[in-house]
């Protein structure tokens, strides 16, 4: 499941933004637009980063 997230956090959402702000009538959205894929960006870094340092028997405690 969390494979799939991740996939769908970047190829739906944030490529859907990038394609968005290409298509943009003005300026201004288009510079918010890429804001937030640069948002969703940090927080697929973000996820990354926690999951290279949860210790492996945190999970297993359920």
């Amino acid at each position: 499941m969390g494979k799939e997230i991740m996939r769908s956090l970047k190829e739906d959402l944030h490529d859907n933004l990038i394609r968005q702000a290409q298509e943009a009538k003005t300026a201004d959205s288009a510079f918010g637009l890429l804001k937030e894929a640069a948002g969703v960006i940090k927080v697929l870094d973000h996820v990354r980063f926690l999951s290279v340092n949860v210790p492996r028997d945190v999970g297993i405690r359920d």
